[in-house]
């Protein structure tokens, strides 16, 4: 007999509602075998599906058989990986800036998952650096701004965003 095994979709996301469902093809009497994983990997050992309850990692799925009791047992492994979902969280030192402060103002990214590799993005008006976040109050037009940071759809994940209020104020000027 031969086996050959395969898991679509892979890698998946730790929030996929998804099916985890092997793919199991071969010749010959490979059927009625054993799914395992390593690492702790949660998976049904009849059907292969692996639980949706797992947390991020690289496992490998192996499937045995042992066609008749005078046969070597056959395995076929696969990789498979699954990733955290990313959800950010960005933030400034402040909400409220003046177009007196001249310097770049740096935004705080944390979350969980992987958080690289967003865009930043805001309406016209504020001076904002896309790959990094950073705003220059001096240079932006007064007014309110929603800052939003957008991951792409990646590792079996979908789409993350993340989005925070800045004010600008204009100098205020005194009247003698």
């Amino acid at each position: 007999p031969t086996i050959t095994l395969s898991y679509a979709g892979t890698p998946f996301c730790t929030n996929t509602t998804n099916s985890r469902t092997p793919s199991l093809s071969g010749t010959g009497n490979y059927q009625g075998g054993t799914y395992t994983g390593n690492n702790g990997l949660i998976i049904n050992a009849t059907s292969g599906v692996i639980s949706n309850s797992n947390i991020a990692g690289n496992y490998t799925v192996t499937y045995s058989i042992t066609p008749s009791a005078s046969c070597t047992p056959i395995t076929q492994s696969v990789p498979v990986v699954i990733t955290e979902n990313p959800v950010p969280v960005i933030s400034y030192t402040a909400v409220d800036f003046c177009k007196s402060v001249n310097t770049e103002q740096l935004v705080n990214l944390s979350g969980s998952g992987d958080l690289t590799g967003g865009t930043f993005s805001a309406p016209s008006g504020l001076t904002l650096d896309s790959s990094s976040g950073a705003i220059n109050p001096s240079s932006s037009t007064a007014g309110t701004y929603k800052v939003t940071y957008t991951i792409a759809a990646a590792n079996g994940c979908g789409a993350a965003t993340a989005e925070t209020t800045v004010n600008i104020s204009e100098i205020p000027s005194a009247a003698i």
